[in-house]
């Protein structure tokens, strides 16, 4: 589980869960279903037309139908 703040802030407002097939993304209070792929580079969670994707340097972009419409800098959360 991983807890994300907007870039220049410190208040978490997006949780990444890797659940396998129950991963899910949790945004202002809203659980959302999310498809979770992993490669060496970045974990991506995908729900819809839209995906969140983390880097190993602890960066999330939201992106929504192809542009990245917001950045976050998340810690993983312990279990």
């Amino acid at each position: 589980m991983w807890g994300c703040s907007p870039v220049g802030e410190r208040q978490k407002i997006l949780y990444l869960a890797d659940r396998g097939t129950r991963s899910y993304i949790k945004f202002s209070g809203q659980r959302i279903s999310a498809k979770l792929a992993t490669t060496e580079a970045e974990q991506r969670w995908t729900f819809g037309a839209n995906a969140i994707v983390l880097t190993q340097d602890g960066f999330a972009d939201y992106v929504e139908r192809g542009s990245v419409k917001a950045r976050f800098k998340c810690a993983e959360l312990n279990r």
